[in-house]
């Protein structure tokens, strides 16, 4: 008899461990697929990574805004740029499109799993949540509402309005979408800044420098949604010069003429 599979795991504390990816995508990894299926799943997941690429492209300074309040833990913030968001990123949080498309990858019986894995996960997270809720106002643990009670059934979202994203399931696949625009970031904008960290290192600036120069340029960056714009670019020198050292401004001009010329040098 084969094992179960589950993407429910527990830390040394016995709290859940929350997945770092869609709980269906987490899920389907665990599969044991031949290759045509195994091709199907991928197509699906590269799809929704390119949709999920392609919004944090256009809309990089709403993405960093997104991220800067999310660090600091400040949920109005959070909620006020995910509005702005929301229409771009609606067709991405349709209640259980993703589950429904990697389900259609799989037979009955992988689909079965799939949405057992996923129903098991959620349920998980309801249960650990509403036993905080009830420590936190001094009741006790929580009873277990499991798959008997509905809660979190229907992983696979194929009634009208059904699926795992919706009511008590809301904040976590909050969490997980939070998750899936961090990766898409972190895909995006990797090779500019592998590129970037080649620049700096080139300048040899003082840490606390380092860290300032940084900041001009990413602010440059993201304000330009990832494209080069001159004019931005030529008022970032102009701002990098006034805080470095005379050195530093002669790599700086070395390293600039190495990347774009003589023409662009001399800021």
């Amino acid at each position: 008899m084969a094992a179960r599979l589950s993407i429910v795991h527990r830390g040394a504390d016995g709290r859940l461990e929350r997945v770092e990816s869609h709980p269906a995508e987490s899920a389907v990894t665990l599969l044991p697929l031949d290759a045509a299926a195994q091709s199907r799943v991928q197509e699906v997941m590269v799809e929704r990574a390119a949709a999920f690429d392609a919004i944090v492209r256009q809309n990089l300074l709403d993405i960093a805004a997104l991220g800067a309040a999310a660090q600091a833990g400040q949920q109005d913030q959070v909620m006020a740029s995910l509005r702005t968001l929301g229409p771009k990123l609606a067709p991405l949080m349709r209640p259980g499109a993703y589950e429904r498309a990697l389900g259609d990858a799989l037979n009955a019986e992988q689909r079965a799993q799939l949405e057992a894995m996923v129903n098991e996960y959620l349920q998980a997270v309801l249960d650990e949540n509403a036993a905080d809720a009830a420590a936190m106002a001094g009741e006790g643990p929580a009873p277990a509402a499991g798959p008997r009670g509905g809660q979190a059934r229907g992983g696979l979202g194929r009634g009208r309005g059904g699926g795992a994203l919706l009511g008590p399931h809301a904040q976590e696949m909050r969490r997980v979408l939070g998750e899936e625009i961090k990766a898409a970031y972190s895909r995006v904008i990797g090779q500019r800044v592998k590129e970037f960290d080649g620049f700096l290192s080139d300048l040899a600036l003082e840490p606390q420098t380092e860290g300032r120069v940084r900041q001009i340029f990413m602010d440059v960056f993201t304000r330009n949604n990832g494209k080069e714009n001159r004019a931005d670019i030529m008022l970032a020198l102009v701002e990098v010069n006034a805080i470095i050292s005379p050195e530093e401004r002669q790599r700086l001009r070395r390293a600039l003429a190495e990347r774009y010329g003589p023409a662009r040098s001399e800021p």
